[in-house]
Protein backbone atom coordinates (compact mmCIF):
# COMPACT_ATOMS: atom_id res chain seq x y z
CA UNK A 1 0.00 0.00 0.00
CA UNK A 2 2.81 2.40 0.14
CA UNK A 3 6.28 2.82 1.65
CA UNK A 4 7.48 4.58 5.43
CA UNK A 5 10.84 5.64 5.93
CA UNK A 6 12.16 6.81 9.32
CA UNK A 7 15.83 7.77 9.59
CA UNK A 8 18.91 8.58 11.84
CA UNK A 9 21.82 10.12 11.32
CA UNK A 10 24.54 8.97 13.41
CA UNK A 11 27.69 6.77 12.67
CA UNK A 12 27.82 3.57 13.28
CA UNK A 13 30.75 1.36 14.73
CA UNK A 14 32.24 -1.98 12.52
CA UNK A 15 32.30 -4.71 14.17
CA UNK A 16 29.75 -3.50 16.91
CA UNK A 17 26.18 -5.22 17.19
CA UNK A 18 23.31 -3.31 17.61
CA UNK A 19 19.93 -3.85 18.30
CA UNK A 20 17.44 -2.05 16.09
CA UNK A 21 13.83 -1.79 16.53
CA UNK A 22 10.92 -0.22 14.36
CA UNK A 23 7.49 -0.18 15.73
CA UNK A 24 3.97 1.85 15.11
CA UNK A 25 1.42 1.82 17.47
CA UNK A 26 -2.57 2.49 16.70
CA UNK A 27 -1.97 6.49 16.63
CA UNK A 28 0.39 5.69 13.37
CA UNK A 29 3.82 6.80 15.16
CA UNK A 30 6.82 5.25 14.07
CA UNK A 31 9.75 5.24 16.54
CA UNK A 32 12.69 3.79 15.71
CA UNK A 33 15.19 2.08 18.78
CA UNK A 34 18.83 2.14 18.85
CA UNK A 35 19.99 -0.35 21.69
CA UNK A 36 16.72 0.60 23.30
CA UNK A 37 16.79 4.46 23.01
CA UNK A 38 14.09 6.00 20.84
CA UNK A 39 16.15 7.68 18.04
CA UNK A 40 13.95 9.37 15.30
CA UNK A 41 9.90 9.16 15.09
CA UNK A 42 7.28 9.93 12.06
CA UNK A 43 3.73 9.53 11.97
CA UNK A 44 2.26 7.70 8.61
CA UNK A 45 -1.18 6.44 7.66
CA UNK A 46 0.27 4.04 4.92
CA UNK A 47 -1.28 0.90 5.21
CA UNK A 48 0.37 -2.92 4.18
CA UNK A 49 -1.39 -5.49 2.62
CA UNK A 50 -0.65 -9.38 3.12
CA UNK A 51 0.67 -9.71 -0.03
CA UNK A 52 3.62 -6.31 0.12
CA UNK A 53 7.07 -7.44 -0.19
CA UNK A 54 9.09 -6.79 2.57
CA UNK A 55 12.96 -5.94 2.10
CA UNK A 56 15.28 -6.70 4.99
CA UNK A 57 19.18 -5.23 4.67
CA UNK A 58 18.81 -2.40 1.44
CA UNK A 59 19.86 0.98 1.91
CA UNK A 60 16.62 3.04 2.05
CA UNK A 61 17.63 4.83 -0.82
CA UNK A 62 18.15 2.55 -3.63
CA UNK A 63 16.44 -0.34 -3.14
CA UNK A 64 19.23 -2.30 -5.13
CA UNK A 65 21.88 -1.50 -2.70
CA UNK A 66 22.44 -4.54 -0.35
CA UNK A 67 23.34 -3.93 3.43
CA UNK A 68 27.34 -4.99 4.02
CA UNK A 69 27.33 -6.59 7.33
CA UNK A 70 25.24 -8.99 9.29
CA UNK A 71 22.26 -9.23 10.78
CA UNK A 72 20.93 -11.99 13.16
CA UNK A 73 17.31 -12.27 14.77
CA UNK A 74 14.34 -10.79 12.14
CA UNK A 75 11.23 -10.42 13.89
CA UNK A 76 7.78 -9.08 12.78
CA UNK A 77 5.26 -9.21 15.50
CA UNK A 78 1.37 -7.88 14.93
CA UNK A 79 0.44 -6.33 18.23
CA UNK A 80 -1.21 -3.42 19.68
CA UNK A 81 0.87 -2.91 22.38
CA UNK A 82 4.01 -1.49 20.23
CA UNK A 83 7.33 -0.11 22.33
CA UNK A 84 6.87 3.59 23.23
CA UNK A 85 9.34 4.05 25.37
CA UNK A 86 13.13 3.07 25.89
CA UNK A 87 13.76 -0.64 27.00
CA UNK A 88 17.06 -2.99 27.80
CA UNK A 89 17.26 -4.99 24.44
CA UNK A 90 17.32 -8.62 24.98
CA UNK A 91 20.20 -10.80 25.35
CA UNK A 92 19.08 -13.87 23.94
CA UNK A 93 17.15 -14.79 20.63
CA UNK A 94 13.43 -14.48 20.08
CA UNK A 95 10.95 -16.82 21.27
CA UNK A 96 7.56 -16.82 19.00
CA UNK A 97 4.42 -15.68 20.41
CA UNK A 98 0.63 -15.56 19.66
CA UNK A 99 1.82 -12.48 17.83
CA UNK A 100 4.71 -13.51 15.80
CA UNK A 101 4.52 -13.17 12.18
CA UNK A 102 8.24 -13.46 10.94
CA UNK A 103 10.84 -14.65 12.96
CA UNK A 104 14.18 -15.50 11.48
CA UNK A 105 17.22 -16.75 13.90
CA UNK A 106 19.77 -16.40 11.57
CA UNK A 107 22.16 -18.81 13.09
CA UNK A 108 20.22 -21.91 12.00
CA UNK A 109 21.59 -24.73 9.34
CA UNK A 110 19.72 -23.83 6.21
CA UNK A 111 19.93 -25.93 2.37
CA UNK A 112 19.19 -24.11 -0.05
CA UNK A 113 18.90 -20.16 -0.34
CA UNK A 114 15.95 -20.05 1.97
CA UNK A 115 15.88 -18.88 5.62
CA UNK A 116 13.86 -21.00 8.16
CA UNK A 117 10.54 -18.96 9.74
CA UNK A 118 10.58 -19.98 13.10
CA UNK A 119 7.41 -18.03 13.63
CA UNK A 120 3.81 -18.73 13.62
CA UNK A 121 3.21 -18.67 9.62
CA UNK A 122 6.25 -20.38 8.04
CA UNK A 123 7.16 -18.03 5.05
CA UNK A 124 9.73 -18.57 2.86
CA UNK A 125 12.17 -16.45 3.08
CA UNK A 126 14.36 -16.83 0.26
CA UNK A 127 18.17 -14.86 -0.03
CA UNK A 128 18.84 -12.85 -2.90
CA UNK A 129 21.54 -10.13 -4.48
CA UNK A 130 24.49 -12.02 -2.61
CA UNK A 131 23.00 -12.41 0.51
CA UNK A 132 23.82 -15.70 2.82
CA UNK A 133 23.52 -17.31 5.94
CA UNK A 134 26.41 -17.73 7.90
CA UNK A 135 25.81 -20.16 10.93
CA UNK A 136 29.45 -18.80 12.58
CA UNK A 137 28.78 -15.20 12.80
CA UNK A 138 25.74 -14.16 14.74
CA UNK A 139 24.64 -12.26 18.08
CA UNK A 140 23.16 -14.84 20.09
Amino acid sequence: GGGISIQWSSAVSTATWYHVMVTRDSSDVIRLFVDGDEKASTTSSNDFSATTNVQVGYNANDSKTPFDGNIDEIRVLKSAAAQTGNFTPPTEDYTSSANTSLLIHCNEAVSGEDFTDSGNIGHTITETNGANQDTTTYKY
